[in-house]
């Protein structure tokens, strides 16, 4: 797929957030289900760790489909910067008192300080190999969720942050 028809369907993917059907979803299961379907990264030599720190449910509002897109995106981003020689990804969910946070780190290096207030806007990409509109997409999910999104470098690379607030009636029972 050439570059022009990525961007096409990038667009068409932030165009199709109006088709939303929010419901209380378990994060750790989207998440789940969204590593599920990257088995592939292994054969790559990229090694992805799930930490989890929560007792009970994790549920936020939102559409299942669109959460698991961003984070499917947020580990796209991942693997783009690695590149071909290998590395890692970490993906910890955990729960505050009001809040769900998932962060995602790679072990590509971060970027640099003055660039990180652009990773969430249209077209911005620090490699030649998607449409600049991954992390911008991530940043509209996470919008209507009603929560936040940030990128910082991290220990070993970027450490992007999304903080959903918990699901009315979360009474932190898992089942």
């Amino acid at each position: 797929m050439d570059r022009l028809q990525i961007t096409a369907n990038s667009f068409s993917n932030l165009v199709a957030l109006e088709s939303w059907e929010p419901e209380s979803v378990d994060l750790v299961e989207v998440a789940d289900d969204t590593l599920a379907g990257l088995t592939i990264l292994e054969r790559r030599g990229i090694r992805v760790t799930r930490q989890v720190a929560v007792d009970g449910v994790c549920r936020v509002l939102g559409d299942r489909q669109w959460l698991q897109r961003a984070i499917g995106n947020l580990l796209k981003n991942s693997v783009d910067a690695i590149g071909d020689g290998g590395g890692d990804i970490w993906i910890r969910i955990s729960r505050g008192a009001q809040s769900m946070t998932l962060e995602v780190e790679d072990s590509a290096g971060g970027i640099q300080e003055d660039k990180l207030q652009e990773v969430f806007s249209p077209h911005f990409s620090t490699t030649t190999a998607g449409s600049g509109l991954g992390l911008a997409l991530v940043h509209q999910v996470v919008a209507r969720c009603q929560g936040r999104v940030s990128a910082a470098n991290g220990e070993h690379g970027l450490v992007v942050t999304v903080e959903f607030p918990i699901a009315e009636g979360d009474e932190g029972i898992r089942g």
